[in-house]
Protein backbone atom coordinates (compact mmCIF):
# COMPACT_ATOMS: atom_id res chain seq x y z
CA UNK A 1 0.00 0.00 0.00
CA UNK A 2 1.41 3.32 -0.75
CA UNK A 3 0.63 6.44 1.37
CA UNK A 4 1.71 10.05 1.00
CA UNK A 5 1.35 13.12 3.18
CA UNK A 6 -0.48 16.27 1.59
CA UNK A 7 -2.16 19.69 2.88
CA UNK A 8 -1.71 18.20 6.64
CA UNK A 9 -3.31 14.77 5.67
CA UNK A 10 -2.34 11.32 5.27
CA UNK A 11 -3.34 9.85 2.28
CA UNK A 12 -3.59 6.15 0.83
CA UNK A 13 -3.86 5.38 -3.07
CA UNK A 14 -6.69 3.17 -4.06
CA UNK A 15 -6.81 1.71 -7.44
CA UNK A 16 -10.54 2.35 -7.84
CA UNK A 17 -10.65 5.95 -6.56
CA UNK A 18 -7.22 7.28 -6.41
CA UNK A 19 -5.93 9.09 -3.34
CA UNK A 20 -7.74 9.03 -0.51
CA UNK A 21 -7.58 10.78 2.65
CA UNK A 22 -6.59 8.49 5.61
CA UNK A 23 -6.14 10.84 8.76
CA UNK A 24 -4.35 13.87 9.97
CA UNK A 25 -0.74 13.95 8.73
CA UNK A 26 1.51 11.76 11.13
CA UNK A 27 4.82 11.19 10.78
CA UNK A 28 7.70 9.04 12.11
CA UNK A 29 10.83 11.01 12.81
CA UNK A 30 13.16 8.50 14.28
CA UNK A 31 13.05 5.24 15.77
CA UNK A 32 14.13 5.54 19.41
CA UNK A 33 15.50 3.83 22.17
CA UNK A 34 17.54 3.89 25.35
CA UNK A 35 21.16 4.74 25.22
CA UNK A 36 22.16 0.89 25.50
CA UNK A 37 20.22 0.13 22.46
CA UNK A 38 18.40 -2.99 24.32
CA UNK A 39 15.06 -1.31 25.90
CA UNK A 40 12.76 1.70 25.01
CA UNK A 41 12.30 1.06 21.74
CA UNK A 42 9.58 3.66 20.64
CA UNK A 43 8.86 6.07 17.80
CA UNK A 44 9.08 9.90 17.77
CA UNK A 45 6.27 10.72 16.11
CA UNK A 46 5.34 14.28 14.70
CA UNK A 47 1.19 14.88 14.19
CA UNK A 48 -0.65 17.96 12.79
CA UNK A 49 -3.81 18.09 14.67
CA UNK A 50 -7.29 19.63 13.59
CA UNK A 51 -6.35 23.81 14.50
CA UNK A 52 -3.29 22.82 12.56
CA UNK A 53 -0.72 22.63 15.88
CA UNK A 54 2.20 20.41 15.38
CA UNK A 55 2.49 17.66 18.50
CA UNK A 56 5.50 15.68 19.17
CA UNK A 57 5.30 12.85 21.09
CA UNK A 58 7.24 9.90 21.91
CA UNK A 59 5.18 6.26 21.53
CA UNK A 60 6.25 2.76 22.75
CA UNK A 61 6.85 0.47 19.89
CA UNK A 62 3.90 -1.75 21.92
CA UNK A 63 1.49 0.45 20.85
CA UNK A 64 2.49 1.00 17.26
CA UNK A 65 3.25 -3.32 16.70
CA UNK A 66 0.33 -4.42 18.72
CA UNK A 67 -2.14 -5.84 16.56
CA UNK A 68 -5.32 -5.07 17.81
CA UNK A 69 -3.91 -2.60 20.50
CA UNK A 70 -6.49 0.63 20.24
CA UNK A 71 -4.96 2.47 22.93
CA UNK A 72 -2.42 4.48 20.92
CA UNK A 73 -5.24 5.77 18.68
CA UNK A 74 -7.54 6.96 21.80
CA UNK A 75 -4.13 9.16 22.33
CA UNK A 76 -4.15 10.49 19.07
CA UNK A 77 -7.88 11.55 19.14
CA UNK A 78 -7.04 13.48 22.70
CA UNK A 79 -4.74 15.27 20.99
CA UNK A 80 -7.02 16.39 18.25
CA UNK A 81 -5.98 14.08 15.73
CA UNK A 82 -8.68 12.43 13.25
CA UNK A 83 -9.65 10.00 11.21
CA UNK A 84 -11.75 8.92 8.75
CA UNK A 85 -14.57 6.54 9.30
CA UNK A 86 -13.58 3.57 7.07
CA UNK A 87 -13.73 0.52 9.27
CA UNK A 88 -10.17 -0.16 8.13
CA UNK A 89 -8.82 3.40 8.71
CA UNK A 90 -6.89 3.01 11.99
CA UNK A 91 -5.54 -0.94 10.57
CA UNK A 92 -4.11 1.38 7.39
CA UNK A 93 -2.48 3.95 10.04
CA UNK A 94 -0.96 1.37 11.93
CA UNK A 95 0.24 -0.48 9.10
CA UNK A 96 1.73 2.74 7.86
CA UNK A 97 3.50 3.48 10.92
CA UNK A 98 5.18 -0.01 11.74
CA UNK A 99 6.68 0.37 7.78
CA UNK A 100 8.02 4.01 9.07
CA UNK A 101 9.08 3.00 12.48
CA UNK A 102 11.08 0.12 10.74
CA UNK A 103 12.68 2.10 7.59
CA UNK A 104 13.12 5.78 10.14
CA UNK A 105 16.40 6.53 11.47
CA UNK A 106 17.83 5.88 14.80
CA UNK A 107 18.21 7.94 17.66
CA UNK A 108 18.42 7.56 21.67
CA UNK A 109 15.36 8.65 24.21
CA UNK A 110 16.42 9.15 27.59
CA UNK A 111 13.57 9.82 30.46
CA UNK A 112 15.70 12.26 32.47
CA UNK A 113 16.70 16.38 31.68
CA UNK A 114 20.26 17.29 31.47
CA UNK A 115 23.80 16.08 30.28
CA UNK A 116 23.37 12.60 28.09
CA UNK A 117 27.29 12.21 27.11
CA UNK A 118 28.15 15.41 25.68
CA UNK A 119 24.51 16.38 24.65
CA UNK A 120 22.32 18.33 26.96
CA UNK A 121 18.67 17.08 26.78
CA UNK A 122 15.70 19.21 27.98
CA UNK A 123 12.04 18.49 27.31
CA UNK A 124 11.69 20.19 23.74
CA UNK A 125 15.23 19.85 22.07
CA UNK A 126 18.60 18.88 22.53
CA UNK A 127 21.85 20.80 22.30
CA UNK A 128 25.33 19.12 21.10
CA UNK A 129 26.51 16.89 18.68
CA UNK A 130 26.15 13.37 18.63
CA UNK A 131 26.25 10.66 16.21
CA UNK A 132 22.28 10.30 16.89
CA UNK A 133 20.05 12.71 18.05
CA UNK A 134 18.38 12.97 21.72
CA UNK A 135 14.75 12.64 22.61
CA UNK A 136 13.32 13.40 25.91
CA UNK A 137 10.13 11.11 26.99
CA UNK A 138 10.01 11.88 30.46
CA UNK A 139 6.74 11.95 32.10
CA UNK A 140 6.31 15.98 33.29
CA UNK A 141 3.02 17.39 32.54
CA UNK A 142 4.79 21.21 31.13
CA UNK A 143 7.24 21.64 28.83
CA UNK A 144 10.30 23.06 30.90
CA UNK A 145 11.51 25.07 28.21
CA UNK A 146 9.52 27.60 26.24
CA UNK A 147 10.52 30.31 24.11
CA UNK A 148 8.63 33.94 23.46
CA UNK A 149 9.78 36.73 21.32
CA UNK A 150 13.44 37.34 20.30
CA UNK A 151 17.02 37.21 22.56
CA UNK A 152 17.12 40.63 21.29
CA UNK A 153 13.59 42.24 22.69
CA UNK A 154 15.13 39.76 25.76
CA UNK A 155 18.40 41.76 26.43
CA UNK A 156 16.72 45.14 26.00
CA UNK A 157 13.17 44.66 28.05
CA UNK A 158 14.55 42.46 30.91
CA UNK A 159 18.60 42.19 30.30
CA UNK A 160 19.38 45.85 29.83
CA UNK A 161 17.07 46.51 33.46
CA UNK A 162 19.27 44.52 35.18
CA UNK A 163 22.68 46.38 35.08
CA UNK A 164 23.58 47.86 38.71
CA UNK A 165 20.76 45.30 40.82
CA UNK A 166 22.87 42.38 42.07
CA UNK A 167 20.46 40.90 42.91
CA UNK A 168 18.87 40.75 39.62
CA UNK A 169 21.80 39.87 38.23
CA UNK A 170 22.66 37.04 40.60
CA UNK A 171 19.66 35.19 40.10
CA UNK A 172 20.21 35.01 36.12
CA UNK A 173 23.61 33.74 37.25
CA UNK A 174 22.33 30.52 38.99
CA UNK A 175 19.86 30.29 36.27
CA UNK A 176 22.66 29.95 33.44
CA UNK A 177 24.94 27.99 36.25
CA UNK A 178 22.86 24.75 37.16
CA UNK A 179 23.25 23.32 33.53
CA UNK A 180 27.44 23.63 34.15
CA UNK A 181 27.39 21.55 37.64
CA UNK A 182 28.43 18.51 35.82
CA UNK A 183 31.18 19.72 33.53
CA UNK A 184 33.12 21.58 36.72
CA UNK A 185 32.20 18.96 38.96
CA UNK A 186 30.09 20.16 41.62
CA UNK A 187 27.12 19.20 43.61
CA UNK A 188 23.43 20.87 44.03
CA UNK A 189 23.26 23.97 46.16
CA UNK A 190 20.30 26.76 47.21
CA UNK A 191 19.88 29.93 47.35
CA UNK A 192 17.66 31.90 49.22
CA UNK A 193 16.22 35.15 49.12
CA UNK A 194 14.31 36.90 52.06
CA UNK A 195 12.92 39.95 52.63
CA UNK A 196 9.76 41.51 53.96
CA UNK A 197 6.24 41.98 51.54
CA UNK A 198 7.04 43.67 48.38
CA UNK A 199 10.10 44.14 48.41
CA UNK A 200 10.61 42.60 45.52
CA UNK A 201 11.49 38.72 46.05
CA UNK A 202 9.30 37.25 43.20
CA UNK A 203 10.69 40.03 40.90
CA UNK A 204 13.79 37.51 41.50
CA UNK A 205 12.16 34.70 40.56
CA UNK A 206 10.37 35.67 37.35
CA UNK A 207 13.82 37.20 35.99
CA UNK A 208 15.57 34.03 37.02
CA UNK A 209 12.79 31.92 34.89
CA UNK A 210 12.60 34.00 31.81
CA UNK A 211 16.02 32.29 30.94
CA UNK A 212 14.26 29.02 30.48
CA UNK A 213 10.64 29.33 30.09
CA UNK A 214 7.64 31.94 30.97
CA UNK A 215 6.28 32.37 35.02
CA UNK A 216 5.03 28.98 34.98
CA UNK A 217 8.56 27.35 35.37
CA UNK A 218 7.94 28.88 39.16
CA UNK A 219 7.18 26.25 41.80
CA UNK A 220 5.69 26.90 44.94
CA UNK A 221 7.33 25.42 47.95
CA UNK A 222 4.14 23.61 49.33
CA UNK A 223 3.52 21.43 45.97
CA UNK A 224 7.44 20.78 46.17
CA UNK A 225 7.34 19.65 49.68
CA UNK A 226 4.93 17.11 49.07
CA UNK A 227 6.25 15.57 45.72
CA UNK A 228 9.95 16.81 45.88
CA UNK A 229 11.86 13.92 44.32
CA UNK A 230 9.67 14.08 41.10
CA UNK A 231 10.15 17.70 41.02
CA UNK A 232 13.66 17.62 41.70
CA UNK A 233 14.19 14.87 39.10
CA UNK A 234 12.52 17.01 36.10
CA UNK A 235 14.99 20.03 36.89
CA UNK A 236 18.54 17.30 36.30
CA UNK A 237 20.78 19.96 35.34
CA UNK A 238 18.61 22.67 35.24
CA UNK A 239 17.24 26.02 37.57
CA UNK A 240 14.76 24.67 40.01
CA UNK A 241 12.63 27.75 41.20
CA UNK A 242 10.40 27.76 44.16
CA UNK A 243 8.08 30.50 45.38
CA UNK A 244 7.47 31.48 49.39
CA UNK A 245 9.12 29.36 51.73
CA UNK A 246 6.94 30.28 53.77
CA UNK A 247 3.73 28.18 52.76
CA UNK A 248 5.60 25.21 54.17
CA UNK A 249 5.70 23.73 57.86
CA UNK A 250 9.12 23.81 59.11
CA UNK A 251 9.26 20.52 59.02
CA UNK A 252 8.33 19.82 55.39
CA UNK A 253 10.46 22.76 54.26
CA UNK A 254 13.38 21.43 56.33
CA UNK A 255 13.37 17.45 54.79
CA UNK A 256 12.71 19.24 51.29
CA UNK A 257 15.74 21.74 51.37
CA UNK A 258 17.76 18.47 52.38
CA UNK A 259 16.96 16.16 49.71
CA UNK A 260 17.35 18.76 47.21
CA UNK A 261 20.74 19.78 47.81
CA UNK A 262 21.54 16.07 48.75
CA UNK A 263 20.75 14.96 45.39
CA UNK A 264 18.86 11.75 45.82
CA UNK A 265 15.99 10.45 47.29
CA UNK A 266 14.83 8.44 49.98
CA UNK A 267 15.43 4.60 49.86
CA UNK A 268 11.92 2.13 48.85
CA UNK A 269 11.48 -1.31 48.79
CA UNK A 270 9.89 -3.15 45.65
CA UNK A 271 7.09 -5.55 46.52
CA UNK A 272 9.25 -8.08 46.04
CA UNK A 273 11.49 -7.42 48.98
CA UNK A 274 14.21 -5.24 46.94
CA UNK A 275 15.59 -2.07 46.62
CA UNK A 276 13.77 0.56 43.99
CA UNK A 277 15.90 2.49 41.62
CA UNK A 278 16.60 5.80 43.71
CA UNK A 279 15.45 8.98 42.05
CA UNK A 280 18.85 11.35 41.74
CA UNK A 281 19.62 14.62 40.20
CA UNK A 282 21.94 17.79 40.03
CA UNK A 283 20.79 21.43 40.14
CA UNK A 284 21.31 24.94 41.73
CA UNK A 285 18.10 26.10 43.66
CA UNK A 286 16.50 29.26 43.60
CA UNK A 287 14.09 29.87 46.44
CA UNK A 288 12.57 32.90 48.14
CA UNK A 289 10.40 33.63 51.30
CA UNK A 290 9.80 36.14 53.71
CA UNK A 291 12.21 34.76 56.56
CA UNK A 292 14.40 31.70 55.92
CA UNK A 293 15.20 28.38 56.59
CA UNK A 294 16.79 29.31 59.78
CA UNK A 295 14.14 31.34 61.18
CA UNK A 296 11.05 29.28 60.31
CA UNK A 297 13.23 25.93 61.67
CA UNK A 298 14.01 28.18 65.22
CA UNK A 299 10.47 29.45 65.24
CA UNK A 300 9.46 26.11 65.31
CA UNK A 301 11.27 25.29 67.95
CA UNK A 302 13.39 22.93 65.80
CA UNK A 303 17.56 22.44 65.90
CA UNK A 304 19.15 23.89 62.70
CA UNK A 305 21.40 21.28 62.15
CA UNK A 306 24.76 22.00 59.90
CA UNK A 307 24.47 19.31 57.34
CA UNK A 308 20.58 20.91 56.70
CA UNK A 309 22.06 24.40 55.37
CA UNK A 310 25.53 23.27 54.43
CA UNK A 311 24.71 24.03 50.99
CA UNK A 312 21.27 26.35 51.66
CA UNK A 313 22.50 29.90 51.41
CA UNK A 314 20.54 32.84 52.72
CA UNK A 315 20.64 36.03 50.82
CA UNK A 316 18.91 39.26 52.34
CA UNK A 317 17.32 41.51 50.24
CA UNK A 318 19.32 44.60 51.41
CA UNK A 319 19.66 46.50 48.95
CA UNK A 320 18.67 50.31 48.61
CA UNK A 321 14.88 48.89 47.69
CA UNK A 322 14.93 45.92 48.87
CA UNK A 323 15.78 43.30 46.21
CA UNK A 324 16.78 46.50 43.76
CA UNK A 325 19.51 49.00 43.94
CA UNK A 326 18.88 50.59 40.50
CA UNK A 327 15.44 51.45 39.01
CA UNK A 328 16.48 53.07 36.08
CA UNK A 329 13.74 55.02 34.37
CA UNK A 330 10.97 54.30 36.48
CA UNK A 331 10.03 56.38 39.37
CA UNK A 332 9.38 53.73 42.06
CA UNK A 333 10.27 50.05 43.21
CA UNK A 334 6.73 49.00 42.25
CA UNK A 335 6.83 50.00 38.99
CA UNK A 336 9.87 48.76 38.59
CA UNK A 337 8.75 45.57 39.88
CA UNK A 338 5.53 45.52 37.54
CA UNK A 339 7.54 46.58 34.31
CA UNK A 340 10.13 43.53 34.65
CA UNK A 341 6.88 41.14 35.85
CA UNK A 342 5.70 41.72 32.18
CA UNK A 343 8.24 41.66 30.40
CA UNK A 344 9.27 38.57 31.96
CA UNK A 345 6.26 37.14 30.80
CA UNK A 346 6.15 38.59 27.09
CA UNK A 347 9.74 37.67 25.79
CA UNK A 348 11.29 34.34 27.98
CA UNK A 349 13.11 31.40 26.90
CA UNK A 350 15.70 32.56 24.38
CA UNK A 351 19.02 33.42 26.69
CA UNK A 352 18.92 29.43 27.81
CA UNK A 353 18.80 28.48 24.09
CA UNK A 354 21.58 31.21 23.00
Amino acid sequence: MTFRHHHDQLQYFCRERGWRSLSSSVKVLARTRSPDRKSGFSACIEIINMDKQMIRMIVPARKIMGGSNYQLRDELFDTGFWLEPEQTAWNMVQRYLREELKAAETAFCVTRTGWHNKVFVASEKSFGRSDESYYFSGGMADSLCLAEGSLAEWQSEVGSLLVGNPLLIFSVGVALAAPLLKPVGMESAAFHIMGPSSSGKSVTSFVAASVYADKSYIKSWKTTANGIEAVASEHHDMLLVLDELGLCSAEEASSAAYQIVNGCGKLRATETGGLANIANWRTLTLSNGEIGLTELMESSGYQVKAGQLIRVIEIPAEERFGCFAELHRFSSPSQFAEHLEKQTQKYFGTLFTA
